[in-house]
């Protein structure tokens, strides 16, 4: 694929390391599609991607990946036929699960690890694999009930504020010895209309979500870039 205008940022050396890179991600939703789209427009040449949910039409308000032709679809094989409609030569796996605990199928080695997903207990076993295998690991906290996407921000995990998720998750990672890591969080407390019941699940909105998915992207970009310059001053 055409990647000059990316080139002209990051220089033609890391452009081509792309290529080589290998990416597992969990959860295609609103912040995975949206990350997982940056990144296949970065020509990151390898992706390993795992859902276990179709689309449906509460979808259509916030999915990049959701369509009225891909609604009872696999939202991995619609994320795989577009990460090659934009660049045909890369390579994606495709898993079709919803991963709780059990890693086993993921023996690669992966230059990063991105959960998108909403479960509390998944999250943590994924952050576990991850940081046991040395995976560099980063993860999107709470986007739902958010009205303004100015408030989303990178930092780390035990550095995090306001987010009702990072806050459970900040506890059971430090009673499970997980290191911190990059997170993309907001700053925003929780918005809810009246209209409906607190015990509902979380509204979302259009603009939020693919923002946090942009930011995951961006912090594996500056990662491999840093990495790659880092490599060239110990070797120069």
């Amino acid at each position: 694929m055409d990647t000059i205008r990316s080139q002209m940022v990051i220089g033609k050396k890391a452009q081509e390391a792309l290529k080589d890179k290998k990416v597992l991600i969990f959860g295609l939703g609103g912040v995975g599609g949206a990350c997982l789209e940056a990144l296949a427009r970065l020509n990151v040449g390898h992706f390993t991607l795992v859902d276990g949910d179709v689309f449906d039409s509460s979808n259509l308000n916030r999915q990049l990946l959701a369509t009225e032709k891909t609604l009872g679809r696999p939202k991995v094989q619609v994320a795989k036929e577009r990460v090659l409609d934009i660049n045909p030569q890369a390579q994606v796996q495709v898993h079709e699960i919803m991963v709780k605990e059990d890693f086993s199928l993921f023996t690669d080695s992966y230059d990063g690890v991105v959960d998108c997903i909403d479960d509390v207990g998944a999250k943590i076993a994924l952050y576990g694999f991850a940081q046991e295998r040395g995976f560099f690991l980063l993860s999107s906290m709470g986007m739902g009930n958010k009205c303004h996407p100015e408030k989303i921000e990178i930092g780390s995990l035990y550095k995090t504020q306001v987010d009702p998720l990072a806050r459970v998750l900040r506890r059971k990672c430090k009673e499970a010895g997980i290191k911190d890591f990059p997170v993309v969080f907001s700053q925003e407390s929780p918005q809810r209309s009246e209209d409906f019941p607190k015990t509902s699940k979380p509204g979302s909105l259009s603009f939020v979500p693919p923002v946090a998915g942009y930011f995951l992207a961006s912090i594996l970009l500056n990662h491999w870039v840093e990495e790659l310059k880092q490599t060239d001053e110990s070797e120069g």
